[in-house]
């Protein structure tokens, strides 16, 4: 009877190790998986941390964008680049602030399952010491029982005598510490799938958000090139249209000097025919010499006419070259505030880069040919509260 009792106690001491053993184990790789969790969260809460900054630059820039003048208010690629790396960096942190509750909510039930597998352990411990002392019980070191707790006392009261029967058979028993275990693991399970998806959720944004600023690079610089080659062009025909004027003056200025001329000679012309008609009466005749006057008085009257003309056409000209050098000027400070518009964009781009710098170096070769990176695709469901669920009954 001894022998049997003592190899029941041996056997059973095996088990309660073993399982102790494996309760112990399970919760070893609980740990290590919380861990991983845990720098799973951290990464993701920084992820979310690096969004903001961005977000709140390019907004800042749109709506100094907004500022220009009303006849720069086009729907450039520029604006177009920063709505769409807005819509990104919200899509991001959508996603990424789903990720982290979908994270904290599995840490919560690694936590709840630690302590569950701890306390199993520790129930196990202490029945294997318990074991071991009943083990080492014999007639001669019984230990002092409470009064009323002898062997007469529980014949006189069998409703006491339910205490010697454990209220699990072993089947119940070890299916107890099993569940536990295989409850862990599929936790832990989830919890690895969880990571990884979460780490490949936030490559798949960065990768996104860094094909979108190298459209923003792009189009910024054709504008900024554009912006330079408009005011390049426009302070050259400026300068065209001010040599223009200096010509016009030139011509207008030789115009009235033969004008002058002309004038003097009428003067002369007119002079000789006055005094010409100061003759006896019998002497005024229609001679050549008074004909060859009034021939070349009409002729100077008629070059002055069209010398003059001619001058106030040139003035005219004149006139339309210093509105369109205005028109040209005002284009220019368009354009040079435009300019400055665009260079104020210098500490968002800045972010940008700080935001996107290094994820060149982690995208394949072929990166620009997936789709993937043409249109961002949802990693995790918008439903935060049934993420732990879909990656449960995967």
């Amino acid at each position: 009877m001894l022998r049997r009792e003592h190899k029941g106690h041996w056997r059973q001491k095996a088990l309660e190790s073993k399982l102790q053993g494996n309760l112990s184990a399970e919760s070893t790789g609980c740990a290590a998986e919380m861990a991983l969790l845990a720098a799973c969260m951290n990464a993701t809460m920084q992820a979310i941390e690096s969004k903001k900054a961005p977000l709140e630059a390019v907004a800042a820039w749109y709506a100094t964008r907004g500022t220009r003048f009303a006849t720069e208010r086009l729907c450039d690629p520029v604006k177009h680049d920063l709505e769409v790396m807005m819509a990104t960096l919200k899509e991001s942190m959508r996603l990424l602030e789903s990720a982290l509750s979908a994270q904290q909510s599995e840490h919560m039930r690694l936590t709840v399952k630690k302590q569950a597998l701890d306390a199993d352990a520790t129930d196990k411990s202490a029945a294997l010491a318990i074991d071991t002392q009943a083990k080492h019980i014999s007639v001669y070191n019984r230990p002092t029982t409470a009064p009323g707790v002898g062997y007469s006392s529980m014949m006189s009261h069998p409703s006491r005598m339910s205490v010697l029967h454990a209220p699990y058979d072993p089947v119940m028993w070890q299916s107890s510490s099993k569940a536990i275990m295989d409850e862990t693991r599929k936790v832990v399970q989830v919890c690895k799938r969880l990571r990884e998806t979460s780490m490949e959720l936030i490559a798949k944004r960065e990768a996104a958000e860094f094909e979108v600023y190298v459209d923003l690079v792009r189009d910024r610089n054709n504008s900024i090139a554009s912006i330079k080659q408009v005011i390049s062009q426009t302070e050259g025909q400026i300068g065209q249209c001010e040599g223009e004027m200096g010509q016009v003056d030139a011509r207008v200025g030789a115009s009235m000097t033969s004008l002058a001329e002309k004038q003097a000679s009428m003067g002369v012309a007119m002079d000789k025919l006055m005094l010409r008609a100061t003759r006896p009466a019998r002497e005024l005749v229609q001679d050549p010499a008074q004909r060859a006057l009034s021939n070349e008085l009409t002729q100077l009257k008629s070059a002055s006419r069209v010398i003059e003309g001619s001058a106030n056409k040139l003035a005219h000209d004149k006139a339309k070259l210093h509105n369109t050098v205005g028109v040209l000027m005002e284009t220019v400070e368009l354009k040079t505030h435009f300019l400055d518009i665009e260079y104020a964009g210098e500490d968002c781009m800045a972010t940008l880069k700080a935001l996107c710098d290094g994820t060149a170096a982690k995208l394949p070769p072929t990166a620009a040919f997936h789709s993937a990176l043409a249109r961002p695709i949802t990693a995790l469901p918008a439903n935060r509260l049934s993420v732990s669920r879909v990656y449960a009954t995967r």
